[in-house]
């Protein structure tokens, strides 16, 4: 049903142990064959069909009554029946057809002759029938080497992504004085909070990540509707598997606020609490510890923000222990140096596609600075991998739990890609709008928030696993196929009824007189009468063993007696077994043996 609905069937043609350069054409193969089949057997069925009108003959002739002489065929009828049981070619189909319809310049159609015709035009239509459809299933197949995917153990594929649970039992035993501070109802919380700030290995997974470093073991990437996915790293050969697996994804959406905080006569922001964070702009002194006392020494941060608190201002904070929700709310504050000569993003000064300051995402005084609110969702996704063509696709999505975000967002929140960020929007926010400066901000906020969390990611199995194999495949149409499957029914159904009609047909064994080239004294046994009249109608040889039966049969070589579908015997009129001739005002099928000994007892 899915090939009738697609309008073509696909088969695959490659050899056994072959490549994907050769194959053999299974199915144009086998229509060819079919068709070659129903053309030589066409000529075949002819004469078996001879077999039926041979025993018609028989019958008709045999008959005293005038009305069953008369219809037997006329000589012209005979040779044209002699023609179309014999070759059933388009000239001989073509003859009698117009023989047929000539109906005012030939003698009255007999039954035989109407059902030879009716056969032989049958049997030649269907078979041209035949070669013309698969003429069109040759013209409108095609070929193309495609990928096909092979099945796959899932297990032994470990293209999917995982938390690794193991990290919360080895952190807690190897730092068991910080077991205690765990969040409550939240274990482990401490554990994760050790291993963000104190083993390397960890962080440098995720700076190998969030600079997609070629040695990484995970790579991020970006899918529909802005969410950033994690998938195995550019050392994992994916080849030509396709599959489908587990991982982790983000999703950020953020605003610029700079345009909604305070800002002092001079134009340099003061204050953001108009836009819901007082604590911003956030710079750190060493003296006044976390108090605003010189905002020209605003620093690079993304703080995490839980119930309307801005928490882990400075690495190693205790404050990072507040459990988020999830979406997350992020707040942040970057600052670049100015443009160097020639990247002023003023209309002025700048080529055409340069923006008005006021069109930016940021100040630009005293230094390009960016303030802004971002809600960041930590996601579980399902993904899938097409290696045919190389890509990924997202197929699910669900928000994470709260204490795994409360996990996932340690890396961000303790500034480990803090840098990074400033670094990749560095530009675009210096020089491009504002809409397209949020664009950017929250593809590599999503990126970065994914990729920094990867030291406490592990690869885990894929499941439904296959492997793409380049195959060449073959395109059938299904209109021919159809087409030639109900023409080889109905010609299987014509050929059986023909067969079975043929054996219907009753016999009569005819012994021929001895015969010198046989041997004297030995009679031989010739098939049947039935046999003897069905060669009359297909082969002219018996016409002209009757016609030639005098001194030709002295020389062997010669004789037209001497083959087997000969049905007249050499060497005078009284040894010849079955002929045509006038018999009771009729023209029919006559033994002239049987006729000699009737008149000897009479």
């Amino acid at each position: 049903m899915a090939a009738i609905r697609a309008g073509y069937f696909v088969t695959s043609e490659e050899q056994s142990g072959g490549t994907s350069s050769s194959g053999h054409l299974r199915v144009l193969t086998l229509s060819a064959l079919a068709s070659h089949l129903i053309s030589d057997t066409s000529s075949i069925l002819m004469t078996l069909i001879a077999y039926r009108i041979g025993a018609s003959w028989l019958r008709r002739s045999k008959s005293l009554d005038l009305a069953d002489v008369s219809q037997n065929p006329t000589p012209r009828q005979y040779g044209l029946l002699l023609r179309l049981m014999g070759s059933s070619s388009v000239l001989a189909v073509a003859e009698g057809c117009f023989y047929a319809i000539r109906s005012k310049k030939r003698s009255r159609l007999p039954r035989m002759f109407q059902e030879a015709l009716s056969f032989a035009v049958l049997v030649w239509v269907l078979s041209r029938l035949f070669g013309l459809v698969d003429l069109w299933l040759h013209s409108t197949s095609s070929f193309s080497l495609e990928y096909v995917p092979t099945v796959q153990t899932s297990g032994a594929h470990r293209f999917g992504v995982a938390f690794n649970n193991s990290l919360c039992a080895d952190l807690s035993a190897k730092y068991p004085e910080d077991y205690v501070d765990d969040f409550p109802g939240f274990p482990c919380s401490a554990a994760y909070v050790d291993f963000v700030r104190l083993e390397y290995w960890g962080n440098d997974l995720g700076f190998m990540v969030m600079t997609n470093s070629t040695n990484a073991p995970f790579s991020v990437v970006t899918m529909k509707d802005g969410v950033l996915v994690a998938v195995p790293g550019p050392s994992v050969e994916l080849g030509d598997y396709t599959f489908t697996a587990t991982t982790f994804a983000a999703h950020a959406s953020c605003d610029s606020i700079n345009q909604v905080c305070r800002q002092d006569q001079q134009g340099i922001t003061v204050n953001c609490t108009s836009a819901g964070y007082p604590e911003l702009p956030y710079v750190f002194s060493l003296d006044d510890g976390f108090k605003v006392t010189n905002t020209s020494e605003v620093k690079n941060r993304i703080f995490g923000v839980v119930d309307g608190r801005m928490m882990c201002r400075e690495v190693g904070s205790t404050e990072v222990k507040a459990v988020t929700t999830n979406p997350t709310t992020m707040a942040m504050q970057l600052r670049w140096g100015p443009p160097e000569q020639g990247m002023n993003p003023t209309k002025g000064t700048h080529s055409p596609g340069a923006v008005e300051l006021t069109e930016l995402a940021i100040d630009t005084y005293p230094m390009p600075t960016l303030y802004a609110s971002c809600s960041v969702s930590y996601l579980e996704a399902v993904i899938r991998w097409d290696g045919s063509n190389g890509t990924w696709s997202l197929l699910n999505t669900t928000l994470a739990s709260q204490q795994l975000t409360a996990t996932l967002w340690l890396p961000v929140v303790w500034q480990f890609a803090t840098e990074q960020l400033a670094s990749n929007l560095m530009n675009v926010a210096r020089t491009r709008p504002r809409e397209e400066a949020m664009v950017v901000l929250n593809q590599q906020l999503a990126r970065l928030a994914v990729g920094s969390a990867a030291g406490f990611f592990e690869p885990t199995p894929a499941i439904a696993v296959s492997y793409l194999v380049q195959t060449l495949l073959g395109r059938y149409p299904v209109g021919p196929i159809m087409a030639l499957l109900a023409l080889l029914l109905l010609y299987a159904i014509l050929a059986l009824t023909i067969c079975f009609v043929s054996l219907w047909e009753k016999d009569e064994i005819i012994v021929a007189p001895s015969d010198a080239i046989f041997g004297e004294g030995v009679h031989v046994g010739e098939p049947s009468a039935l046999s003897l009249a069905q060669r009359w109608l297909v082969t002219p040889m018996p016409l002209v063993g009757s016609a030639f039966p005098q001194e030709d049969g002295r020389d062997p070589k010669r004789s037209v007696a001497a083959w087997a579908m000969c049905s007249a015997q050499d060497g005078g009129e009284k040894d010849g077994r079955l002929m045509i001739g006038v018999k009771n005002e009729g023209f029919g099928v006559v033994s002239l043996r049987h006729r000699h000994r009737s008149s000897e007892e009479s």
